[in-house]
């Protein structure tokens, strides 16, 4: 099916078309279930400068909203026993999967879902925790 504008979708304001990569900040982020979440991104830009370059938030341009809505590929097959390929159970005490830390820089792909902007990114989780 195509829509008005000859972009093809999968019914009625949705689009099977991702854009990308677009630079985003993670703004937040909200566990989903175990070991997965759920992010809000903002497009951001690079300043180019002698420190190598300053961040610029809020440039507009990617989407309708201040944020989107998006989720982490290396995520995708976690669960509460498996996270980023590694069995939990072998973690030392204390350890786990965090989200990606908020301020992180991203570049992420997006496509209309209905009336939601919905965003992937692809970035490996890091472990928390404090060695006894």
């Amino acid at each position: 099916m195509f829509d008005e504008y000859g972009i093809e979708t999968n019914a009625p304001g949705t689009s099977t078309l991702w854009t990308g990569p677009i630079l985003c900040e993670v703004v937040s982020s909200t566990l989903i279930s175990s070991n997965r979440w759920r992010y809000r991104l903002t497009q951001c830009g690079i300043v180019a400068g002698t420190s190598g370059g300053t961040k610029v938030a809020g440039e507009a341009g990617a989407f309708d909203t201040d944020t989107a809505l998006a989720f982490n590929t290396c995520e995708a097959a976690n669960s509460s026993t498996v996270a980023s390929g590694i069995t939990v159970a072998d973690l030392p005490t204390g350890f786990a999967l965090a989200a990606v830390p908020t301020g992180e820089l991203v570049l992420a792909w997006f496509r209309y879902d209905e009336s939601t902007i919905v965003g992937v990114f692809t970035r490996p989780g890091e472990f928390e925790g404090t060695c006894a």
